[in-house]
Formats: C-alpha cells, structure tokens, sequence
C-alpha cells in the first residue's frame, strides 16, 4: 500500500527536516535514489566510480561535497577483475583495507528478474557485517544487468528503472547506475526512459583539458554543477607481475575561478599529442583495468573516441591532427599499431628506462608516494603487499 498523509500533517513534517531531499554526495547523488552515470567508452567512468565508492565508504568529501558515510555494495559486473585491482591500489594508497566495501561479479540473473534480485539481497545478507549501514550500490554497467530486454525499448527501460527504485526503496541506499553513450552520438543510450526515470543524471565527457563530469538533472535539488577529475596511471606489481593501474586524481567542483579554458595555439600541437595518448591509454584500461601493451584497441574506436575531445574543431581539422600526431607517436614509439589495431608499449607506459614520465598520464612512483607498508624495487615501480598510503603533497582523491 502506498504510502499516505493528510494535508495538516506536512507542516509538523517539514518542521522535523524529515521530508527535505537528503544526499548521498550534497547535491550530487540522491539517497534512496536512482543516478545514471554515463559517457564513452574510456572517459573514466569505472574510475570516477571507484573513486565515489571510496569516498562514500570512507565518509571523505567528493570534490569539496558532504557525504553521508555507509557500506557500499559494487556490482562490478562488466570488469570485475578491473574494479577489484583499482580498489586494492586505492585502498593501499588510502591507508588499509578496512573500509566496508564489497565487490560483486556477474550476476547468475539479470536485476530486471526476481532470481537476480534475490541474489544481490542474498550478498548483501552474506556480508551484513561489512553493509550494516548501506549507503550505496553501484551497478557497473545496464548492459550487464539488463537481460534479455531491449534498451530502446521504453517498456523494457521501464521495468528496469522500476527495479532500480526498488533496489533503493528496499535498501535505504543510493543506487548508482553505469551506463555508456548511444553509437551515434554524446547522448544517454537507449530509451528517454532511463533519463526520465532517473532522480539524477550525470554526464562524463572528455574535454581539451581532460575529463569533465556535469550533473545534467537532479529532480529535487540545483543541476548543472560541473566537475573536473585528472587519470594517473599507477604502476605496481599484482601477483608478480608489473600492471599500469589507472586512478582519479584532483576530482575538483569547477567554478568561474577555475574552469579550464581552451589551449592556445602555442599549447595546441604539445596538447593533442598529449590527449590522443591519454584516452588511449583511458581505452585500454576500460578495457583491462589497467594499461598493458598485451591489450589493443581498434584505431577506429580511438580515432572516434579523439573527435569526441575535440568539439570546438571542423572535421578536417580533427582528421589532420588525428592523422599528424598518430604518425609522431608511433614514430616516437609511444604507440604500436598493428593491421587496425593500437596499443601502448610497456617500455612506453612505464617509464622506467629513461626516468621519464609520459606527460598527464602516468605518475612517478620514484617520489615519495608510498610511505608506510609499501617497498620499491629500485626501478620505478611499487609493490603492493600491505596498507600504504600518500604522505607529502595532501590528499589526491583515488
């Protein structure tokens, strides 16, 4: 039965506060809500994603926003390997493993059914201990939960979205929900249901100047914040061998004082090199949790992913400068192209024979970045084994 109330009983409700919009993230992510998160493929998205979740669990700020602290359940259904490796990187870097956080795989149904529902209720019972206060669920991403439906269609959208809410109402938790852009464009994939259904969407896209997030609805509060976050790649050593962990740095609120502007033609031909390697690197982590030259993605999938950075050139202009700055990079050996395919060197991601840093993408792991728990091997790279965390320079959010 729904829930009912008389007209004379609003004003004592609102007296008590029990009746405002109450947040997750402040004017961000919803309690007992349902977000869609969304944007290309590569843009950051798990990234940002671990990053809330860290934030969420460890009740630390989001871009400077409140947050209300509580478990976090991930359903990491699409990369699980690739979120577990992140949390373990950012867990070390936070300090410890402590934090109530559990991470999930694929389901054995999708979460429009009642089988994967139960299922999901059946984790979060198994590990009541770490989600006694839950606060979020994040569901990564609709393709790998959807089932058998079609998401154009606005009656399968439906009964998703309906289950999403459930998922919400039944928890008392925030659900966030991972989901990619339409093949033609920057749009939401799928059915207007998604949007219309959601209590708040939010827009990852790429800019000159690196990966922007804009809360492009909020139903009972103010949209159209935006937010700027920096991709490091990180490398460490996971079961002996040596892995280019991505993580989310520098997630910062834009403002009129702070807003990026567009390059000069002097920074121009510096920054497109610099930005067609960041969002390969961006690919072949979405694809495998981290950078590798063992993974390759197709030079179509780069070459569209590039032209959605650059919104402010013709199409020529994107072709020349597409074309230009692939021939340097493969010539500077930064890039291996094979037949249609591009991946990235290890000797080109790493770093470690010259001491040189690929520029915005990697971080050196040669300064002061582990402290306590964690060793160096002497060549650049950190091994994780036990709680470490970033000392000088404050808090990078991970």
């Amino acid at each position: 039965m729904a829930e009912t109330m008389a007209l004379r009983d609003l004003p004592r409700l609102f007296e008590e506060g029990l009746a405002l919009p109450r947040f997750t993230i402040s004017g961000v992510l919803p309690s007992e809500g349902v977000t869609v998160l969304f944007g290309p493929s590569g843009v950051g998205k798990t990234g940002l994603t671990v990053a809330t979740a860290m934030a969420v669990a460890a009740g630390d700020d989001w871009a400077g926003r409140d947050t209300t602290a509580g478990g976090v359940m991930y359903v990491a259904a699409e990369d699980c390997i690739g979120v577990r490796a992140r949390l373990h990187v950012a867990a070390a870097m936070r300090g410890g493993h402590g934090l109530p956080i559990v991470i999930a795989g694929r389901l054995d149904a999708s979460l429009t059914s009642d089988r994967g529902l139960k299922e999901l209720h059946s984790i979060t019972e198994h590990h009541s201990e770490d989600l006694e206060d839950l606060a979020l669920i994040i569901v990564d991403t609709v393709a790998t939960v959807f089932g058998d439906g079609s998401q154009d269609d606005a009656r399968d959208v439906s009964a998703f979205m309906n289950s999403m809410h459930d998922l919400a109402a039944q928890h008392g938790a925030a659900v966030l929900v991972i989901h990619h852009t339409g093949k033609t464009g920057p749009q939401l994939r799928g059915s207007q249901v998604f949007e219309d259904r959601a209590d708040a969407v939010l827009q990852v896209s790429r800019s000159a100047r690196g990966p922007v997030v804009k809360v492009a609805k909020q139903r009972n509060g103010e949209s159209g914040a935006m937010f700027a976050f920096d991709i490091a790649g990180l490398d460490v050593k996971l079961g002996g061998e040596i892995a280019n962990i991505q993580i989310v740095k520098n997630l910062r609120e834009l403002t009129s004082d702070n807003t990026p502007v567009e390059p000069n033609a002097m920074e121009s031909q510096e920054t497109d090199r610099d930005l067609m390697l960041r969002v390969l690197e961006e690919l072949v982590s979405d694809v495998s949790g981290h950078v590798s030259g063992n993974i390759s993605v197709s030079v179509s999938d780069w070459k569209t992913a590039c032209f959605e950075a650059w919104p402010h050139k013709t199409e020529r202009t994107k072709s020349s400068t597409f074309s230009k700055h692939s021939k340097l990079l493969r010539s500077q050996k930064k890039i291996t192209v094979r037949g249609k395919n591009v991946s990235i060197p290890v000797s080109g991601n790493i770093g470690n024979e010259t001491g040189n840093i690929p520029p915005v993408v990697s971080v050196s792991v040669s300064t002061p970045l582990f402290k306590e728990g964690g060793t160096e091997t002497g060549n650049g790279i950190s091994e994780i084994g036990s709680p470490v965390r970033r000392s000088a320079g404050g808090r990078d959010a991970v």
